[in-house]
């Protein structure tokens, strides 16, 4: 279907009607997701990432460790966070995913450098006369 409308003058536009769109394909369908990101211990992680693979779509978990991500149909998500061992999962409704410390805190080395002198609790201060 055309339009032609005159403006006078001798200008004159011309409107196509549209295409119809394009049918979406199955992998272009995007669909909800709500799950909540927990430790070994139960408790939530708050503001561990989860990310679509593949793609700069991700949130951060709230303050009870919980998630809603809008992603394309069949999508994986990535979930990490700092110290946990980050984990790769199909996309479900309602998921709880649990992360693992990534170290052993029975493993850690603290190491000192440097060379401080120590002083007596309660010494005067320089300037101060007896």
């Amino acid at each position: 279907m055309f339009v032609s409308a005159s403006m006078g003058g001798g200008n004159s536009a011309v409107a196509a009607e549209s295409p119809a769109p394009v049918a979406e394909t199955q992998d272009s369908r995007t669909i909800e997701i709500s799950g909540k990101v927990i430790d070994t211990n139960g408790q939530p992680i708050i503001g561990a990432t989860v990310f679509e693979t593949g793609t700069a779509n991700g949130i951060t978990t709230d303050l009870n460790g919980g998630f809603t991500l809008t992603v394309t149909e069949k999508a994986t998500l990535e979930f990490s966070y700092v110290g946990y061992k980050p984990q790769t999962l199909p996309a479900s409704q309602g998921m709880v995913v649990t992360l693992e410390e990534a170290l052993d805190i029975d493993a850690v080395v603290v190491v000192g450098y440097g060379v401080q002198k120590s002083q007596p609790f309660g010494r005067r201060r320089h300037g101060q006369d007896g």
